[in-house]
């Protein structure tokens, strides 16, 4: 069933991390609540599709595997940041869904943190190396003030398609003159209705 994992602090202090091993969830929803504290699970093992409703900050810092193909996840509500991150590639070849709060994608460059289509309906993603989506994964962005945020980083991806006055930066953030050298491939590209 559904559940939520509190992070209140119990001792002297106003910053923190509440660190547990790899998590186990399915067709499920986790919320992460509390004040002070960020929470980092060591992994996640998808046995179905979770929906992650994120209060405070969680931090995904081990590989995202799949109990069977397709299995994947979606940030609901909460406006905090989820990250994922961890220096193994994620595996599960699902949807990774966005419809609120940021979320970066920190694994080291060529390590893949999406493992198949990326859709942003809300919020922003933001990529910290190169390399961060599946080669082919097709990424969608749709919706006012939705923002896909490569930040200077190369990436191959599927296709792509950019609606609804959503928004894709190809430079360096805050430095939107920059030529810079990110490469981006796509095997097509869609721009419409104000994207």
């Amino acid at each position: 069933g559904d559940a939520t994992i509190n992070v209140d602090r119990i001792s002297v202090g106003t910053t923190g991390v509440e660190r547990l091993g790899i998590t186990s969830i399915g067709t499920t929803r986790l919320t992460t609540t509390g004040a002070n504290r960020t929470l980092e699970l060591a992994g996640m093992n998808l046995t179905g599709n979770p929906t992650l409703n994120i209060v405070n900050p969680l931090t995904i810092n081990g590989p995202i595997t799949q109990g069977s193909a397709g299995m994947g996840i979606t940030k609901s509500t909460g406006l905090a940041q989820l990250t994922i991150g961890g220096s193994t590639s994620n595996t599960f070849t699902g949807i990774t869904r966005i419809n609120a709060g940021p979320v970066e994608l920190n694994k080291p460059a060529n390590v893949v943190a999406v493992g198949g289509d990326l859709q942003v309906f809300g919020g922003s993603v933001k990529l910290l190396a190169d390399g961060q989506i599946a080669d082919t994964g097709a990424v969608t962005l749709a919706n006012a003030g939705t923002l896909l945020d490569f930040a200077g980083h190369s990436d191959t991806f599927g296709a792509m398609s950019i609606t609804g006055n959503a928004s894709a930066t190809v430079g360096v953030t805050g430095v939107p003159s920059s030529l810079g050298s990110a490469v981006l491939r796509a095997t097509s590209l869609v721009i419409s209705t104000g994207g």
